[in-house]
């Protein structure tokens, strides 16, 4: 007795896929490549009018300079830190929140959540400026902190 159930796999079919996919890997890699081969060109290379995807001669002096003569490592400090902050604040809110709107009758729940679900559809540019005064005012202009609440207010909403 023959199982009619199962899929009928084609060696052109499977060939035509792998094409597809190598091409679509290739189109989505192709920036990522340019980038790199620019970031070890040398100086005189950068400007070259019709640009070269592969320099004539590669040189790692530009990453020396982003790492020992340039402020990268506290900038990519800062960011970790206001990316981990935010994260752990959003997750215990929301969390929290979840839970209480799934495991209590709540009067109004389905308004209360689709209130929520607005809130992250407001557009972030709409918001710059509110909050620049906001945080100038309150003096938190220009620190980490003010970083981390608008990630993290920005983010629990959708992730309740």
């Amino acid at each position: 007795m023959k199982n009619t159930n199962r899929l009928q796999f084609s060696p052109v079919l499977d060939g035509v896929t792998i094409l597809v996919l190598a091409g679509c890997a290739l189109t989505t890699l192709f920036p990522v490549l340019w980038a790199f081969c620019t970031s070890i060109k040398p100086d005189s290379e950068l400007t070259l009018y019709p640009p070269r995807v592969f320099p004539t001669e590669a040189t790692w002096s530009n990453y020396y300079k982003v790492l020992f003569q340039s402020d990268f490592l506290r900038y990519f400090f800062n960011s970790i830190l206001v990316t981990g902050v935010g994260i752990l604040i959003t997750t215990m809110v929301a969390a929290h929140a979840a839970y209480a709107v799934t495991h209590f009758d709540i009067r109004g729940k389905k308004k209360i959540m689709f209130i929520i679900l607005m809130t992250s559809m407001i557009p972030p540019v709409a918001l710059l400026v509110p909050l620049y005064m906001m945080m100038v005012k309150v003096g938190l202009y220009n620190t980490r902190s003010v970083l981390i609440i608008i990630y993290a207010a920005w983010r629990a909403p959708v992730l309740t």
